[in-house]
């Protein structure tokens, strides 16, 4: 089977859990002897990346029409291409998901979450995702949904007739770590709390500063320091706040930024 893949602005990425997603799922597929093609804005491993077929198509370059334009340009080359199948992640993608079908190619959407409810895409940003669920709603083949509450939100929106799969992610176990990770970095192995995240709203970690708050305000001791490895896409105020709060803390939350795997 050929199979396009619309969803990463770059592919392999440092991190986000939908990259990630895609790198694992469809690594999986080549090695079982599809031919997969991931279409991205950046390919940073190059022209081909775990048996997978990578290609960079054209983009609005540090403009809030990155993404829409990266969607566009995607779709047109999946469209355009040899793909049996079109699979598409993520709804700030699938706006474009008409193209494909108008050449009568399978299109599969991914619902990997519920864009608009994020705090950085605004009202206009939200409208415009809305918007295009409601296209991908009415283009798609069928639809896979990574929990069960995605699963009853698309299908309250789809015809019967449209397949919807539920299909949680799953998790790659890694290689042990050294020790001595830890230790480069001031922590004690097995003595610290990781927590590994994007400096997002929706990720929660303002829910863990305040919880170190409360505990501090309270007299509780923290018996074990707290790290984050990750950091925002791109600054925001949720990012710098954070970043102020984290350093209140006692003993300070370290923000760690991107950790090599």
């Amino acid at each position: 089977m050929r199979i396009a893949v619309v969803g990463p602005l770059e592919f392999p990425a440092r991190q986000g859990g939908m990259s990630r997603h895609i790198e694992e799922v469809y690594a999986r597929l080549a090695a079982r002897g599809h031919a997969v093609t991931i279409y991205c804005r950046r390919a940073p491993a190059g022209a081909a990346y775990r048996g997978m077929r990578v290609e960079t198509v054209p983009v609005i370059p540090r403009s809030p029409l990155d993404r829409f334009s990266y969607s566009a340009s995607a779709s047109a080359r999946a469209a355009r291409s040899d793909a049996d199948v079109v699979h598409y992640h993520s709804y700030s993608n699938s706006g474009w998901s008409f193209l494909p079908r108008l050449r009568k190619k399978t299109v599969v959407m991914t619902v990997h979450r519920l864009e608009w409810l994020d705090e950085k895409w605004g009202a206009v940003g939200g409208g415009i995702l809305r918007a295009n669920a409601w296209i991908t709603h009415r283009t798609a083949t069928a639809f896979i949904a990574v929990s069960p509450e995605f699963e009853a939100y698309v299908r309250a929106r789809v015809a019967t007739r449209r397949p919807v799969v539920r299909i949680p992610n799953g998790v790659t176990m890694p290689d042990v770590v050294a020790r001595e990770a830890a230790v480069t970095l001031g922590y004690r192995p097995d003595g610290y709390v990781l927590a590994v995240s994007r400096l997002v709203p929706e990720k929660g970690l303002d829910v863990l500063v305040d919880a170190l708050e409360q505990a501090a305000t309270a007299g509780a001791p923290l018996p074990l320091p707290v790290a984050v490895a990750g950091q925002a896409r791109q600054p925001s105020a949720f990012s710098h706040a954070l970043e102020q709060r984290a350093v209140r803390t006692d003993p300070p939350v370290r923000l760690l930024g991107v950790q090599p795997a």
